[in-house]
């Protein structure tokens, strides 16, 4: 199961630990007065997420034995029933190319309740759907037109990149980016040097960093105003941090424990945010030691496993997209611009080595969601990063150079 499956994984298994994530943060903060989110700021110009929007719907009118086809990635089917699927999806398309060219992406309020977060999780796992459907597409571009295929990928990392304010959005985002690059690994040797472009933008590291700080910081916010809310007596009881507790008669702590918890989890993900740029080394000598804390806090356990799980994704997939860039560079023959592109784990450029048939980049992060090595435990996506993953690595044939 590669990351971007993975990704879908934790959306769909983390629900439980999604709604204390989004009930606990740092800091003294401000009571709401009203519980109700503000209003989105006003925009000028068009607004991508409604394009997305429509596409969902278009897409959900489709038959389900079509939609299980891009779902799964099933090989193109007999000509007239292929045509057709191409034909019927065309409108789909169009949408999320226009999209791309908005001025702004505004999915509306971030979710603040139980019940707001299940219509924003809604939209997420409509953009995964229109995610399969784009990757089927392309696949099959790549066999006629390679420059429309990354092209139509690069529309998908727009499409994950929009304002996704959670630790949903965060995966979300993170799985509809690392559809496209899978799909570009295994066409690597077929994209021209002319799609250079979009793939600058599909690999562009500060967007990637941008997204996950944004979602991070979106989810403290979410989480400051429910904090306030369980530690008011008033709104104890309907609060959402309470209706977490109460699906977990098997947390038994006091309100006190409870508030301590939820603030250690909060000032944690605060600090999370600010962790992107940090080399595999400084990452896991500071993140080892909280989940190690969170091991003895029966209410933010599962929580905190969820941000691990989150979290590995997100930086794995950093590695992964900036070593598509390198091998790139190598393939279109620019070694000096291969200099430049660092590795994320390490900090240094990616190790270039030469093979029978080509050439490899490689990194030396392990990727626990890639094969399984023998000896490995039983892993669930809410148990974080698995154990016993290989290292990074990309092979381009030399046939591949242009």
């Amino acid at each position: 199961m590669d990351i971007a499956h993975m990704a879908v994984r934790i959306l769909q298994t983390s629900i439980a630990a999604i709604a204390f994530l989004t009930s606990a943060s740092g800091g003294g903060g401000i009571a709401l007065a009203d519980p109700s989110p503000a209003p989105s700021p006003a925009h000028a110009g068009s607004n991508a997420a409604d394009y997305y929007k429509q596409a969902i719907a278009l897409y959900g009118q489709m038959p389900s034995q079509d939609r299980e086809i891009f779902r799964n990635q099933a090989p193109q089917p007999d000509a007239t029933k292929s045509a057709a699927l191409h034909a019927t999806l065309q409108p789909i398309i169009d949408l999320i190319m226009s999209a791309r060219n908005a001025d702004y992406t505004d999915w509306g309020p971030a979710p603040v309740s139980t019940v707001q977060d299940e219509v924003r999780s809604r939209d997420l796992m409509g953009l995964q759907g229109l995610t399969y459907a784009i990757r089927w597409e392309a696949a099959a571009c790549f066999q006629s037109d390679p420059a429309k295929a990354v092209n139509l990928l690069a529309a998908q990392v727009a499409m994950g990149r929009g304002d996704l304010p959670n630790a949903i959005g965060i995966a979300v985002e993170v799985g509809v980016e690392m559809s496209g690059v899978k799909l570009l690994e295994r066409n690597v040797a077929a994209i021209p040097i002319q799609s250079a472009a979009d793939v600058a933008f599909i690999t562009d590291p500060a967007a990637a960093r941008q997204c996950f700080e944004k979602g991070m910081t979106a989810e403290a916010a979410i989480h400051q105003a429910h904090l306030d809310e369980y530690a008011n007596p008033a709104t104890r009881k309907g609060s959402e941090i309470q209706k977490y507790l109460d699906s977990k008669p098997g947390i038994v702590e006091s309100p006190e424990e409870i508030i301590s918890e939820a603030k250690w989890l909060g000032e944690t993900e605060e600090a999370l945010s600010k962790t992107y740029t940090l080399t595999e080394t400084q990452y896991q000598q500071w993140w080892k030691p909280k989940l190690a804390q969170a091991a003895a806090m029966p209410a933010v356990i599962q929580a905190s496993r969820a941000l691990d799980g989150t979290n590995s994704m997100v930086r794995i997939a950093a590695v992964e997209t900036a070593m598509l860039n390198a091998a790139l560079a190598m393939k279109w023959n620019d070694a000096p611009r291969f200099a430049t592109i660092l590795d994320p784990s390490t900090g240094k450029p990616f190790a270039y080595s030469k093979t029978a048939t080509g050439f490899e980049i490689s990194s030396p992060m392990l990727n626990p969601y890639g094969p399984k090595q023998a000896g490995s435990p039983q892993w669930s996506p809410l148990d974080g990063a698995r154990p016993g993953g290989k290292p990074i690595a990309l092979s381009i044939p030399e046939s591949a150079s242009n």
